[in-house]
């Protein structure tokens, strides 16, 4: 009776390793890599959003076009007159007060640009992070790590160091960055879900293990 017994409970812990869920596997273990650098580099939305920006930057410098003639206008009038003049001194001053309004212009200008494009990229990560979680629970994908997927140029002494240094050395098959890159520029239409449990990576292997209901 006991070897019987000992045989059943052999037999239930191994059948149980194949039919009861992992819990490792449920947990997510399955690793990812992305590349954070080439999707800012292809997100349409992003991408256009800031290329309103420089084309706000260019229309503002545009409009300083009249001040800085009306500067060189000045400088060059400042080169006739003799120093120590009171003429001189009020073209001298002119000068200086509109030098200092351009100045401050610009500076204000820059700064607003600057927070601008700090929402923008701040919205996109956002953007980004939401998606690659999606995309992860979706996937049973338990972590995400970036990685640098651009080509080492054995001529650029920086592109040799900075390949050196990179934290993922080699992966096999786990970049989404182009999954996560679709969803995102994807057009404004009812999201596809992708099938559930669809397998990445080593996720192919885990996924035919069946799971209890």
């Amino acid at each position: 009776m006991k070897a019987a017994s000992s045989f059943v409970i052999a037999m239930t812990v191994l059948l149980g390793s194949f039919f009861l869920p992992n819990t490792a596997q449920s947990q997510g273990t399955n690793v990812a890599v992305i590349d954070i650098s080439q999707i800012f580099q292809q997100h349409q939305r992003f991408r256009s959003e800031l290329e309103t920006i420089k084309n706000a930057i260019k229309q503002f410098e545009s409009s300083l076009g009249a001040d800085r003639e009306t500067l060189r206008q000045k400088s060059e009038q400042l080169k006739l007159l003799t120093s120590g003049t009171a003429e001189y001194r009020r073209v001298e001053g002119e000068f200086a007060r509109m030098t200092s309004d351009v100045q401050v212009k610009m500076g204000l200008k820059k700064k607003e640009f600057l927070e601008q494009e700090a929402k923008i990229y701040y919205r996109a990560y956002l953007e980004i992070q939401s998606v690659i979680r999606e995309f992860s629970e979706r996937n049973r994908i338990g972590l995400v790590l970036r990685f640098n997927s651009e080509n080492i140029d054995p001529q650029k002494r920086d592109s040799v160091l900075g390949g050196i240094n990179r934290a993922i050395v080699f992966q096999d098959r786990l970049n989404i960055t182009g999954e996560i890159l679709a969803m995102l520029n994807r057009s404004a239409q009812p999201t596809q879900p992708t099938q559930p449990g669809r397998p990445v990576g080593p996720a192919a292997s885990r996924s035919q293990v069946p799971r209890r209901r």
